[in-house]
């Protein structure tokens, strides 16, 4: 728009926008006000705002309860790195997905309960950036920056167990392994009010019995074979006939590796 921003909405509730383009306005890409209400943006781009050198985000928020981004690119704003501007809290995810539940009905069965009855899904992708079949669930709301991001097994932060030291190659042979972060005012959390979801895919031709998740607690590996359990639920909550998931339901948060023992 010649003096102002691209998309302007006032609402008393609920803001989505889907496969928005708000490129190169005077202001802001997108402009929103909500009474309180969530504002989910999935996709779409939001790149070039505040050519008026004035003022400009790609995305400007005020008044919501939380502003979602759901794999929307914003980026060489005027506030640029500062790309977004949020009242509340903040939910980040490459991915253009939701995953739903129902009512207060637990994610895929087993993670813990969300309050509005909705997970933030985290697909994990690999140094090619190809998804690697892992994923991370996060009931919402998350407060405020969370993410799931692939660990190769050089960037560990120890030597993986010997659970077999009597035994010559008893070391736990690492098959994958993912970090969980939460940010809250600028500060790294050690766990979650909620349970999140961990699941790794069971890498075919290996022996699930020989597996386990292993949890770093800043000083050793922690074995959570007890508490883990096989799934034939992807991250889109459907079966896929032969395709298998090795998952923990946890309040923690860090380093997470899938280890043959």
């Amino acid at each position: 728009e010649a003096f102002g921003s691209g998309l302007y909405i006032e609402s008393a509730g609920n803001v989505t926008l889907s496969y928005v383009d708000a490129n190169g306005n005077f202001l802001n890409g997108a402009e929103v006000y909500s009474d309180g209400g969530y504002v989910r943006v999935f996709c779409g781009t939001y790149d070039g705002n505040g050519y008026g050198n004035n003022d400009g985000y790609g995305i400007y928020e005020d008044g919501a309860s939380s502003l979602e981004l759901y794999g929307p690119e914003v980026l060489g704003n005027f506030y640029s790195p500062d790309e977004y501007y949020f009242s509340n809290s903040l939910i980040l995810s490459a991915d253009c997905f939701l995953s739903e539940a129902e009512g207060s009905a637990t994610v895929d069965g087993e993670a813990g309960s969300c309050y509005d009855g909705q997970a933030h899904l985290f697909e994990i992708r690999d140094d090619s950036d190809n998804l690697n079949g892992d994923f991370v669930i996060f009931p919402c709301p998350v407060v405020d920056v969370a993410s799931a991001d692939f660990v190769p097994e050089a960037n560990l932060p120890a030597e993986l167990p010997d659970f077999k030291p009597d035994e010559e190659g008893g070391e736990a042979i690492y098959r994958s392994a993912l970090q969980t972060t939460l940010v809250r005012n600028g500060k790294f959390m050690e766990d979650n009010e909620n349970a999140i979801l961990v699941s790794f895919l069971i890498p075919a031709g290996v022996d699930q019995e020989s597996l386990s998740i292993l949890y770093w607690d800043d000083e050793s590996w922690i074995d959570l074979d007890d508490a883990s359990f096989i799934s034939d639920i992807g991250p889109d909550g459907e079966v896929e006939e032969g395709v298998f998931y090795l998952k923990v339901s946890t309040f923690e948060l860090g380093d997470f590796v899938l280890v043959s023992k």
